[in-house]
């Protein structure tokens, strides 16, 4: 679990050198792949890329085989945008939906094991090339594990670094075992530039990993309802963004379970000229596509810096924005589920003044939900606010939606079984509104 498997990397341990001449300002990238594959043909081992900087189009990973950045090594994406290669679809999820996410990629292995990308060096998708700022469609995704198993992103001898994606940095499709350790992720300024988003993924463990993002910093996403995501471990990490630290969905077609979040600290950074982005949450559960979330603890963590802490909602993407998901396809009937959800020891400062915001459906209640040792400190200085109707069909980004909740601290609707324990909400400035709300709540225990 965890990546645990054997690599075969000390089977055989080869410098790209070795396959021929890197020239400054030309693409290496099949000089790298020729040894790659060498290496994959002999049974496995290790692939070196030694100190410089090296111009590559799109590389496949092979089964067995180590990347290994040796530090001072640069992986730069070419701004010859024809050389990258599309990925074509192998298994149906919504994230090789071709009509709705890009089909390029810098780094990428598909039905590969036991292999991935270590050391200390930089992998640079060169998104800011006026070549590479595309639309969404056209953009490159910078690495992209598909249908894989036992894979590994880590740091070796320093921390290893991906930057400047033109599109999402790090995406983990449909892998079994995975482990990202030790990496820095710097993503700002591309289409919809999330950091690290895991997608139809079990038995992953994300540690000592530092995002930071115009888009959200940590995401897990489920793309079909065949898969099931769990066994999900992130900490020690750092989430720097502009709009959600950690989040779920609101791609949720399938269920994501067994999830731990600890000792991680997320904080929202400042909105620059030019981002189409504003902070949202510290953390937000969310399901919006008849999935289920359950059995996630989040412990030991902090947030900074954004309108509201953290926020658990149910919704429903229909009318314009579902068609655009699902072309011709019938929207479901029935929203998705949330349960069996703990936060504990959770601190957070210089926080806006939204408040938390808990919220299910008349006809699917957030279950079990509790909140334990809750230290917030928040702006204040709110108004008083008439209740407002619920907007369960749009899309969840809910300060836009909701603008300010009615209290100040948490606004509870459609739960069934909510416990409270030692909740302590500041203000820094006077703020007329109650601390709780509760509409149609059921089974609380403060």
């Amino acid at each position: 679990m965890f990546g645990s498997g054997s690599f075969a990397q000390d089977n055989i341990d080869v410098s790209i050198k070795d396959y021929g001449r890197l020239r400054k300002r030309k693409d290496a990238a099949a000089v790298i792949q020729k040894a790659i594959d060498d290496v994959a043909e002999k049974g496995g081992g290790r692939v070196r890329v030694p100190a410089g900087n090296h111009i590559i189009s799109t590389i496949f990973l092979k089964s067995n085989v180590m990347l290994h950045l040796e530090k001072g090594a640069e992986l730069l994406g070419t701004p010859d945008y024809e050389k990258y290669k599309e990925i074509q679809p192998v298994y149906e999820t919504f994230f090789l939906r071709e009509d709705r996410y890009p089909k390029r990629v810098l780094i990428v292995a598909v039905d590969a094991r036991n292999a991935g990308i270590e050391g200390a060096g930089i992998i640079d998708g060169n998104g800011q090339h006026p070549n590479l700022k595309l639309k969404r469609l056209d953009a490159i995704n910078t690495i992209r594990f598909i249908r894989c198993t036992n894979m590994r992103i880590e740091g070796v001898g320093g921390r290893l670094t991906v930057r400047n994606s033109s599109h999402w940095t790090i995406q983990p499709i449909n892998v079994d075992t995975l482990r990202i350790r030790n990496v820095f992720i710097s993503n700002f300024g591309g289409n919809s530039p999330d950091g690290l988003a895991i997608s139809d993924c079990r038995n992953v463990l994300i540690e000592n990993v530092e995002v930071e993002s115009d888009d959200d910093a940590i995401t897990l996403k489920s793309g079909t309802p065949e898969i099931i995501m769990e066994n999900i471990i992130i900490r020690n990490c750092i989430g720097r963004t502009r709009v959600c630290g950690f989040k779920t969905g609101p791609q949720t077609f399938g269920t994501i379970r067994n999830v731990v979040i600890s000792k991680c600290h997320f904080e929202g950074i400042g909105k620059p000229p030019g981002t189409q982005y504003d902070p949202q949450n510290g953390i937000f559960l969310n399901v919006s596509n008849g999935g289920t979330l359950e059995k996630i603890r989040i412990m030991d963590c902090t947030v900074k810096g954004f309108p509201s802490a953290l926020s658990v909602v149910i919704s429903k993407l229909t009318s314009e924005y579902w068609k655009s998901y699902w072309p011709e396809a019938e929207m479901p009937s029935d929203y998705g589920t949330i349960r069996k959800i703990s936060f504990k020891n959770i601190r957070g400062d210089s926080l806006g003044n939204f408040g938390i915001l808990v919220e299910g459906r008349e006809s699917s209640d957030i279950q079990e939900i509790s909140f334990r040792d809750i230290n917030l400190s928040t702006a204040g200085g709110g108004k008083m606010v008439e209740d407002f109707p619920e907007k369960p069909n749009e899309y969840p980004n809910i300060f836009y939606l909701y603008k300010q909740l009615p209290a100040y601290g948490l606004y509870l609707r459609h739960v069934d079984g909510i416990s409270l324990e030692n909740v302590n909400i500041s203000c820094k400035q006077p703020d007329p509104r109650p601390k709780i709300i509760r509409k149609y709540v059921q089974n609380i225990v403060l």
